[in-house]
């Protein structure tokens, strides 16, 4: 079952047309925000293989601080892998306990290459250099390149652009933006984790 959190974005049909695209076979359920904590409550305790699916959207993340106790429980789950895009970057950025902050520039719809090194290109199954769609204003901020959990940080400058673990990614671009190339690439792990 694939679970994709929508914050009121225009780009979460997108993202449900890749993901629809590449697993013809799963459940696609979009909930709107105001439905989320009830959806994310009942899956706290799956034992089906589950995706989920924090969406981009406007605002900040401070918004869904609600929703931080039942993702902590998620995370746990060994049948639930969550993907996070932008606005659910920032949201699990903040679960880390990293800072969000304003990007140093506009990034609104600019396109930006991101150089892989061999341990990134093995877990992202890309090639050393890729081009991503970014469109925010706000970005998660660390010194560091790990986070809790064994879950790797690829930064740029002191923004986090990914966040890779055993059950989770996390992108502060859009994987389904036109402006990325090898966009289904970006869905390949988590869902491989539904077969």
């Amino acid at each position: 079952m694939i679970f994709i959190l929508d914050f009121d974005d225009s780009f979460t049909y997108n993202i449900y047309s890749e993901l629809k695209l590449a697993c013809k076979s799963e459940s696609i359920q979009v909930v709107p925000k105001e439905n989320c904590l009830n959806v994310l409550s009942t899956l706290t305790e799956t034992d089906r293989k589950t995706l989920i699916v924090l969406g981009p959207g406007p605002g900040h993340p401070h918004q869904y601080n609600y929703l931080h106790p039942t993702l902590k429980k998620l995370m746990s789950n060994e049948n639930v892998f969550i993907l996070g895009i932008c606005l659910g970057h920032q949201i699990l950025g903040e679960i880390f306990g990293h800072k969000i902050s304003h990007c140093q520039e506009p990034m609104h719809g600019r396109a930006i290459e991101l150089e892989l090194d061999k341990t990134w290109q093995k877990r992202l199954g890309l090639k050393e250099k890729i081009t991503v769609q970014r469109y925010n204003s706000l970005a998660v901020i660390s010194d560091s390149t790990t986070v809790e959990n064994s879950i790797a940080a690829l930064k740029k400058n002191s923004e986090v652009l990914i966040f890779a673990g055993t059950r989770l990614i996390s992108y502060q671009f859009h994987p389904e933006s036109v402006g990325t190339k090898y966009r289904d690439e970006f869905f390949r792990k988590p869902l491989a984790f539904l077969i």
